[in-house]
This record gives structure tokens, sequence and C-alpha cells, in this order.
């Protein structure tokens, strides 16, 4: 038997955040309309990667509050793992997955840039591979690199320039 109490609780959450919900969007859409076509707006890397693809990023904005400008993705990529390697047990699993995160035919995290395309310097020993569409880049950083370190990715949000 369904205790009656707990399923009209779980009615009165759902309502709740459906109401927080649609106002968050509603507010989203106002901000949009009311914008010009100039003006950078700012998005948090939980959405998904291909929302980025041919998006231009001019500033990563940290959970903290720091604002970093940058100019392309493999700044945007550098001023993430800058973040990261300041946490020294992130730092500590990154040199730990070093030479072992594979993609389909080649090295994404080693401790030389000598395999790598187009190598980022993360850390002393420490090589990404950075030679990915936008798409490509964001889920292999979101899924094979940070996830697996606990280094909170949806926490951040980029500014992107709106064309």
């Amino acid at each position: 038997m369904v205790d009656q109490d707990f399923v009209q609780n779980l009615q009165h959450l759902r309502d709740n955040l459906l109401t927080i919900l649609n106002v968050s969007v509603d507010s989203m859409i106002r901000q949009l309309e009311e914008m010009t076509p100039q003006e950078p707006m700012e998005f948090s890397l939980s959405m998904p990667s291909s929302f980025f693809k041919g998006k231009k990023p001019t500033a990563v904005i940290f959970p903290d509050g720091r604002d970093i400008a940058v100019s392309n993705w493999k700044q945007t990529v550098s001023a993430m793992f800058d973040d990261a390697a300041k946490d020294k047990t992130i730092l500590e699993q990154l040199y730990h997955m070093r030479n072992r995160v594979y993609g389909r035919s080649r090295l994404l995290l080693g401790d030389s840039p000598s395999a790598m395309n187009q190598p980022l310097k993360i850390a002393e020993g420490l090589f990404f591979e950075s030679k990915f569409d936008t798409e490509s880049l964001l889920n292999v950083l979101a899924e094979r690199i940070f996830k697996p370190t606990g280094y909170d990715f949806g926490a951040i949000r980029l500014r992107i320039k709106v064309e």
C-alpha cells in the first residue's frame, strides 16, 4: 500500500521543481531577447558540448569568481588545467593517469609531447593532446580527464562571443 502523504509530497516537490525550472528558463529567454548580438553571454560547461561548437570563448569563469580572458579553445583548456593543477590531489591523479588515457588511436594524457599532434603542457612531464574539434575536446576533458579526477568541470562557465 502506498502512503498517500508521501505521494502528495512527491507531487508537491515536482510542482516546485517545475516552477523553478520555468522561472529560470523564462529569465534566460528574456535575457536573450534583450541582448544585442555583440554582448558576450555566459554558459556553464555542464551544457551539452555540442552547444559550444562554432562558438568563440572570451573568458573562463571559475566557481570562485575568477575570470580569465581567453581568445581560443586551446587557451580555454590551458586555463582549466592551470586551475585543476592548483589542487595537489587532482594534479597527483593527472600524473597517475598519464600514459594510460587513450582516444581511439592516440594518447590523450602523456609524459611527453612526442606522440601528440598538438600537445598542451599541463605541468612538468604532463601533456594533453589538444587537437580536437570543440565538441570532442569538451567531451574528452569532461569524461576522460576531469571526471575521473573529481575536478568540477561543470561548475565552470564560459563567456562566449555572440555573433
